[in-house]
């Protein structure tokens, strides 16, 4: 009777067991389908604006200030959700090519000129959520050093 030759397979590494059973585990596609839906409503309709829901006279300052945060929360929860993500360039490149994307959709839906300035918010959020998280990054490592 012949026998089957040896696997020749190597077991998967401690770091890509991790990431098999988080994907088993972990809901963080449903969040992240439900974080890009949340914030396709809040970019796309002007009603759900946050000086339309306050009722306050709309300002520059204040929707840069809105784009700034809602980028910078939004790379935090991104990093959370997908943390075997680097944050290189091209996940850069990704999240503001989401930003351009809702201000050209806007453009589409409700005949309003593209604004440069909201693009430049978005970036800035962006570059402050990579620079925050690095920073908790770092933070966080050194800590594990000195233990």
């Amino acid at each position: 009777m012949p026998t089957s030759p040896p696997r020749l397979t190597k077991p998967l590494p401690p770091s890509a067991r991790g990431v098999l059973r988080r994907k088993q585990e972990d809901p963080s596609l449903w969040v992240f389908m439900a974080l890009f839906c949340i914030s396709t409503l809040l970019f796309l309709v002007p009603s759900l604006h946050l000086e339309h829901l306050l009722g306050i006279e709309q300002q520059w300052w204040i929707d840069a200030l809105q784009h700034i945060l809602f980028y910078l929360f939004f790379c935090i929860v991104l990093f959370k959700l997908i943390p075997f993500q680097k944050r290189n360039l091209s996940f850069f490149l990704f999240i503001f090519t989401i930003s351009v994307f809702f201000e050209a959709m806007q453009t589409l839906f409700y005949d309003t000129p593209y604004s440069y300035a909201d693009t430049a918010s978005n970036l800035v959020g962006i570059s402050t959520g990579f620079l925050f998280y690095g920073y908790l990054h770092r933070r966080k490592q050194r800590t594990r050093k000195r233990r």
